[in-house]
């Protein structure tokens, strides 16, 4: 609204009342003892400043009211009510309003929808005088206020004092994200610091460019100071935190840890920072200490937050527990001999397990967090492995309840350059450019304006990607062997294998004497088989399911953006093409299905397969390409082209759809068109970053909707391809969100119940679902479903 009207509309109720005990206890612990310096304040004085004197006297008056009603004295509460009227008709109209919602805020009994309403107004006025009532506002209860109030602060706090200073902020973010260009980022942001020696916010951000630079003790000196400017800046807190940490200052991080998180409880992620350097020094912690694994700080203090929503962690964990609890019980009283499964993991690599009923479902994993391929501040970061195995394991899923299920394989070779040059033209490039690239300076492969940083090589990035291919590679071997050993009814390592091999010559038989069946070319016969089966689908699918084998791969760096001729979108080698054209060529599979339910489109993928028939690529994706042309894909009417027209599916989501709108796509179109095509294998690039807690907030699944379309795909696999289904981890940068999920997918392919399910979350949003409705529509049109 116009700030006029608002002012015009606002009525003040200056208190004639006692103030809530809840605002004066927030007044008092977040006022200052002096107003934070951080604008210039030239000697003409700046915009919003000119009234600061009237202002404080308003304050002042404002304590004595306070002071005077709770001794009861009514003669001076009533001079000070008088003094506040007078004062606040001095007030320009910004101040006025500005006062108006501090008001509301004061007084109480607002809805938490009221409450985040008057926060966000507060951020949108960009008053200063409104910094500690929103400092209060993060200590609220729920997610709603607390996540207003941040986004608010951190505009404030960024907010610079004049068009001059904007220009130079925007200037050094943009160089702080292009290592080769830190040192022009420094030289900037020190003339910043020149210009506006009382601005906080530059010496945030140069702290943030010596951090880069390993220049820890001046990073470090700069925190401080924006600190004793604005003793509200959290994110100046956490920076200190992370570089006492680099020069092995532990007391000093742990200080500055808890700094922040003392301002900003949302900082959750910090807490595990604390613990873990709490037990380096043997310090007891606390019992109520939170479980939270770190996300990438370093980007969090690059850019504005975003409103993620808080994690239920404590619920997680606890009803997981429970879960790990029922399954242990449950694998105690089984006495049958494993499957083929184990045997074949434990070939591949695996620690022998106990027995378990031979009819459990099996899985198979591997994880690589690749720490050599890292650039400081990047969102896709060697911690999203980390965390995902950290909260595997004290989740209980990895420490033994699923014993004689769950088999961890060692990472696999390297790929060869032969099978990677058949997929990707630029291998051999990007090898000599990995081979010149020097420690601490990554170099950048590819960079389309992408605020979210380049796609970047270090000296050991080559062999990760190829250890990323390998690993995916190694898993489908693996799978293969473990269904063919089934169907063989092998019981040993040996056994599986020769059912391998002999599985490898059955296939290319079959393959060579029976028709590639693609989308739009059913026969009477097929259709007939296809119906017959969708009624017996579901109990024989569950079934089914219980014997099956799957596989997941927690391997980065990621691939599905990586094209035919470049390496794009943090990815350099398409590790889902790879895999499947492995299938291909070692197993004899004719048909692979590639399930990509990400939230950026797999516009690699769909590139590399565009006119191959044998490969059916769906995509999930929020409906905005986040690439300009010729990049840029992901259309319904995009259906591949040539041979393999009517092979792609892309399914662009709109945005805010969850897991309503997701499973509804899966049951109207993913799956008609995977029974249609009957691949022999599937496999899925696992992005979590649709996930609505990501940062991206495009679309807003749950964590419990990944263990829901992890369910409906093994059942797919089981009732179309003899269980064979590989996961690849993708994107997913809320690191405990993917943590979640990728637990959820575990136990939906262990067979047990969903955790997150049993806490029946609210999406922060309405789904939009007629528009997926007209989605879902079109595309059984187009596609002949």
């Amino acid at each position: 609204m116009a700030l006029q009207a608002a002012c015009a509309s606002a009525t003040i109720s200056l208190p004639a009342r006692s103030p809530s005990a809840a605002g004066r206890a927030a007044r008092r612990a977040c006022r200052p003892a002096a107003r934070p310096c951080t604008r210039v304040q030239a000697q003409a004085g700046l915009s919003g400043h000119s009234s600061l004197g009237t202002w404080q006297r308003i304050e002042l008056a404002r304590r004595k009211l306070e002071v005077a009603v709770r001794e009861e004295n009514y003669a001076v509460a009533a001079e000070a009510k008088k003094e506040i009227q007078l004062l606040t008709e001095r007030l320009p109209p910004n101040q006025l309003l500005l006062a108006t919602l501090l008001d509301r805020l004061d007084k109480g009994g607002l809805s938490e929808e009221e409450a985040t309403a008057v926060v966000r107004q507060l951020g949108e006025l960009g008053e200063w005088e409104a910094v500690p009532a929103l400092a209060a506002a993060l200590q609220s209860e729920g997610d709603s206020v607390p996540a207003a109030a941040e986004e608010a602060l951190w505009s404030l706090f960024l907010r610079c004092p004049t068009p001059e200073l904007d220009q130079m902020m925007q200037q050094g973010v943009a160089l702080m994200r292009v290592p080769e260009q830190w040192d022009q980022a420094l030289e900037l942001f020190d003339r910043m610091v020149a210009l506006a020696p009382t601005f906080a916010e530059a010496y945030n951000k140069r702290a943030t460019v010596l951090f880069l630079l390993q220049r820890f003790e001046e990073a470090i000196a700069d925190c401080r100071i924006a600190l004793q400017m604005n003793p509200y800046h959290f994110k100046a807190a956490a920076g200190m935190g992370l570089c006492c940490a680099a020069v092995e200052d532990i007391e000093g991080s742990i200080a500055a840890y808890q700094t922040a998180v003392a301002i900003n409880p949302r900082l959750k992620h910090l807490r595990a920072h604390i613990r873990r350097l709490q037990q380096s020094l043997r310090q007891p912690e606390s019992a109520d200490e939170w479980q939270q694994f770190p996300r990438e700080s370093l980007r969090a203090n690059m850019a504005p937050p975003n409103a993620t929503g808080a994690c239920d962690a404590a619920l997680f964990q606890r009803t997981l527990a429970h879960a790990k609890a029922a399954a242990a019980a449950k694998s105690a009283c089984s006495s049958s001999p494993s499957s083929g499964v184990a045997a074949v993991a434990v070939a591949a690599g695996a620690t022998p397990a106990p027995s378990v009923a031979a009819a459990a479902p099996q899985l198979l994993f591997t994880a690589s967090a690749a720490p050599g391929h890292f650039m400081p501040g990047h969102v896709e970061q060697p911690t999203r492995v980390d965390v995902i195995l950290q909260m595997l394991k004290d989740a209980g899923i990895t420490g033994g309840a699923f014993a004689g299920q769950l088999h961890e394989v060692p990472v696999g070779q390297l790929a060869s350059m032969k099978a990677v040059r058949q997929v990707h033209s630029y291998a051999d490039e990007l090898a000599r450019t990995a081979a010149e690239a020097q420690e601490g300076h990554p170099t950048a492969v590819a960079d389309i304006g992408d605020p979210d940083g380049v796609t970047y090589v270090t000296p050991t990035s080559f062999d990760d990607a190829l250890r990323a291919a390998g690993s995916a590679c190694a898993l489908v071997d693996a799978v293969v062997a473990a269904s063919r050993g089934a169907e063989a009814g092998s019981s040993s390592a040996s056994a599986a294998g020769a059912a391998a091999s002999a599985g490898v010559a059955e296939g290319k038989q079959a393959g060579a004497g029976s028709p590639t069946t693609v989308l739009g070319g059913l026969s009477s016969a097929a259709v007939a088989e296809q119906q017959a089966g969708k009624q017996a689908g579901t109990s024989q699918g569950q079934q089914g399911a219980a014997g099956a084998t799957a596989a997941f791969s927690l391997c980065r760096p990621p691939g599905h953006h990586a094209t035919s001729d470049t390496p794009l979108g943090y990815c350099l080698f398409n590790n889902v093409a790879l895999a499947a054209r492995h299938a291909q060529r070692v197993h004899g599979l004719d048909k692979v299905l590639i399930l990509d339910f990400d939230l950026h489109h797999g516009n690699g993928t769909a590139d590399i397969f565009s006119d191959d028939p044998s490969v059916l690529f769906i995509d999930t994706h929020e409906a905005s390409s986040i690439y300009p042309p010729p990049f840029a894909g992901g259309s319904v009417e995009d259906v591949g082209k040539g041979a393999g027209r009517g092979t792609t599916i892309n399914i662009p989501m709109p945005r805010f759809a969850g897991e309503r709108c997701m499973l509804h796509v899966f049951d109207s179109v993913i799956a008609p068109a995977a029974e249609r095509f009957r691949p022999d294998l599937i496999l899925v690039s696992a992005g979590f970053d649709a996930h609505w807690r990501d940062p991206f907030q495009g679309l807003q699944l749950r964590s419990s909707t990944y263990y829901k379309l992890a369910q409906r795909l093994q059942a797919l696999a089981v009732r179309l391809c003899a269980g064979r289904l590989a996961f690849l981890l993708e994107g997913g940068y809320h690191t405990e969100a993917v943590g979640e999920s990728v637990c959820e997918v575990f136990l939906a392919l262990l067979g047990r119940p969903s955790v997150e399910g049993q806490a029946a979350l609210q999406l922060p949003r309405p789904e939009p679902v007629a528009e997926v409705d007209a989605l879902v529509e079109q595309l059984r049109r187009v596609h002949s479903l």
